[in-house]
């Protein structure tokens, strides 16, 4: 039964992923009736306060235990990496501890009090961000398309479960709904920690693998991440920041999240490959024809009835939800392509160029998205979004034809 669900681990991976957003989306949905604007505004602000916060002490170490993990078949070696991966985590949440303190002491208008007061009250749940590299990393490594695919839908199986079993709790309090969230994530994440194979050491071989691997490749893929991923969670910060209250980071997160399978689409393609990147030749073409077909029709599909979906599912307070997903949905498709472009130049280990790319797209949607946002607010905000995902993926393109399409042509 195992080896036949192998078999179709890609499209299962696909759904798995549909289906996890949908009922990540269907959450947001339960949180929209629950909360108020203002306080729904807030709970996504903290949440990709959160995530940003998380790609700055990542320093690339996942990725690079990723690489080691992927391109080796022992047993204790890959056990080993791991656990110095785990070790990783837990700095991780220590430095987004102190990341916070700063901020909330000494920048109030980024972090106002009540804010500020719930991220310390539960700061050690918050380890959940950076196990979220770690298992997407390692799953991918070792090609658990199967764990990755309950990695994307039982979390948020259990956290739309909780919603419904303590709504009453929830009205009108984040408080509630960030307990709910990151211990219904806790609860699945160490399940997979505890059942994996794991071995924790001090100074070894392993370590020093990894931090050469880091410094050759890693960090290179860190500060692109960080450029092109961590920029865009500042932008609903930067929407926060620049209105007075946090209804619009609702109105953009809500946008994001019918938007976000566009990009999925090419990137589950290009994880599934990942291992075989290391590889092949070229991107095969199957894989872009499929891609680009499927990116095409669920385009058409969203602009034709984003609008009533939401009068449905949202209601009116939320209908100007539906223009900004009309203009994000193309750029998420680019922001897809681009990332699907990495997965391939990431296997070759073009990490410096990457980091490159990532460096210079993520500078100009910042620097768009100040203007963009203070203009145009969450509107703003997409547009800059979609310049910075054209640019991330004209760029990837360009290299990869140059360096290896047109080599296999020729």
């Amino acid at each position: 039964m195992k080896n036949k669900l192998e078999k179709y681990s890609v499209p299962i991976l696909y759904v798995a992923t549909i289906v996890g957003l949908g009922l990540s989306f269907f959450g947001s949905i339960i949180n929209s009736k629950l909360l108020s604007k203002e306080f729904f505004g807030d709970w996504k602000y903290v949440q990709n306060y959160l995530m940003m916060i998380s790609y700055f002490v990542n320093f690339g170490f996942y990725y690079s235990g990723g690489r080691l993990i992927a391109s080796t078949d022992d047993p204790k070696r890959i056990s080993t990496l791991k656990g110095y991966m785990l070790y990783q985590c837990l700095a991780s949440l220590l430095i987004m501890f102190v990341i916070t303190i700063c901020i909330g002491v000494f920048w109030q208008k980024l972090l106002d009090a009540n804010l500020f007061h719930l991220l310390l009250v539960m700061f050690p749940l918050f380890i959940v961000q950076p196990l979220m590299f770690y298992l997407e990393a390692i799953f991918q490594a070792e090609r658990k398309l199967l764990s990755l695919s309950i990695y994307k839908i039982l979390p948020p199986l259990l956290y739309v479960f909780s919603l419904l079993l303590f709504q009453s709790y929830s009205k009108n309090n984040i408080y509630y709904n960030a307990i709910l969230f990151y211990i219904t994530y806790l609860i699945v994440f160490v399940y997979f920690i505890y059942n994996d194979k794991l071995t924790f050491k001090g100074k070894s071989e392993e370590l020093s693998e990894l931090f050469i691997e880091n410094k050759e490749y890693g960090s290179h893929l860190y500060y692109g991440s960080l450029f092109n991923v961590g920029s865009t969670y500042i932008l609903p910060i930067l929407i926060g920041y620049f209105n007075i209250t946090k209804i619009e980071v609702g109105n953009y997160s809500l946008a994001s999240s019918f938007i976000i399978p566009f990009a999925f689409l090419p990137t589950i393609v290009g994880t599934s490959y990942f291992k075989q990147f290391i590889k092949l030749d070229k991107i095969p073409k199957d894989a872009i024809r499929k891609v680009l077909m499927a990116s095409i029709l669920l385009l058409v599909f969203t602009v034709l009835s984003i609008d009533y979906l939401i009068a449905v599912f949202l209601g009116p307070k939320f209908l100007e939800v539906g223009f900004l997903v009309k203009i994000g949905a193309i750029g998420a498709i680019l922001q897809g392509f681009g990332d699907f472009v990495n997965k391939f130049l990431s296997a070759k280990g073009k990490s410096p160029y990457i980091k490159r790319v990532a460096i210079i797209v993520g500078i100009i949607q910042v620097i768009v998205s100040l203007f963009f946002i203070k203009l145009f607010s969450s509107t703003g905000a997409i547009l800059a979004k979609n310049i910075g995902s054209f640019l991330y993926f004209f760029f990837l393109l360009l290299y990869y034809y140059r360096n290896y399409l047109r080599k296999v042509a020729i």
